[in-house]
């Protein structure tokens, strides 16, 4: 069970680090890669961004039920949870919502997956929903609420050119990183990563 809270928690992490940068960035992205912005390309974008992010956190625990050998209930409701995805989207078209409607609906059912797959983990696996919340939930809640607020007003400062969004980049890598290890690490591999970069260093340093 540690190896499936630490695999969830790190997993997203990693994703993490390279989406945040471009999702605040997009724009810029877009405009040099496009001549011309289609309409809704940046909302259309970073819900994709989000889904990922998701879909991070979800595959190692997919991946966990199906090495427990039972998966027909889990494969039924999300199956049933992915076929709703359409009448609902319709439905809120039909009554004017905005074209991107469908992909926060599927977000929404992406969200009440792992919920589930929660609830299948804890009958087949003696999976621990404090522990999966201790391990990896509040550790996540609080890289991606500090590194969000931070990275988001510095972005803010820094103009669109490719001096300024490389540094961005660089920048935001080193928040989130120094986040990771503090908040996202426990003592031991925090001790580990330590000894890891002083070994790397030294013999960096005995090459020269």
């Amino acid at each position: 069970n540690n190896f499936l809270y630490h695999n969830t928690k790190y997993a997203f992490l990693l994703l993490w680090i390279m989406v945040l940068p471009i999702f605040l960035k997009l724009d810029y992205f877009l405009a040099v890669w496009l001549t011309e912005i289609p309409a809704n390309t940046i909302i259309f974008t970073k819900l994709l961004m989000v889904y990922g992010l998701l879909y991070s956190l979800m595959r190692p625990m997919v991946m966990a039920i199906q090495a427990a050998g039972k998966i027909k209930g889990i494969q039924l409701s999300a199956g049933i949870l992915l076929i709703l995805i359409l009448p609902i989207s319709w439905i809120l078209l039909e009554n004017g919502y905005p074209i991107y409607s469908p992909f926060v609906v599927m977000l929404g059912m992406w969200f009440f997956h792992i919920l589930l797959e929660i609830f299948f983990l804890k009958r087949l696996i003696n999976f621990s929903a404090i522990s999966f919340l201790r391990f990896s939930l509040i550790p996540l809640v609080l890289i991606i609420s500090i590194s969000l607020l931070s990275i988001t007003y510095i972005s803010e400062l820094m103009e669109n050119n490719i001096y300024s969004v490389v540094s961005f980049l660089i920048i935001s890598m080193f928040i989130n990183l120094i986040l990771i290890y503090y908040f996202g690490m426990d003592k031991i591999t925090r001790k580990k990563v330590t000894e890891l970069v002083v070994v790397k260093y030294k013999n960096l340093k005995g090459n020269k």
